[in-house]
């Protein structure tokens, strides 16, 4: 199911400042469909992709992200050596 994005949300008036805002970084399996720009606050992304994540990063101010890239990659070296 895909939900249309409200223009008149601000999370920076509507979030108190002490909660830290996530953002569902774009995948093909979904993301946040929050443009961008209503972004002023620091926030956490979650998943996506290293590139896509730098990209964000450059765009939004980010103070920490999920990384789970290099341990499906180690964890599928791990089941390919046999050990």
């Amino acid at each position: 199911m895909r939900y249309e994005f409200n223009n008149t949300f601000s999370g920076n008036e509507a979030i108190p400042s002490s909660y830290l805002l996530g953002y569902s970084v774009p995948t093909k399996y979904g993301g946040a469909p929050i443009p961008l720009g209503y972004f002023t606050r620091p926030v956490y992304l979650l998943g996506g992709r290293p590139d896509v994540q730098r990209r964000l990063a450059s765009e939004i101010p980010v103070v920490s992200l999920t990384e789970r890239l290099a341990e499906v990659r180690s964890s599928k070296i791990f089941e390919l050596s046999g050990s």
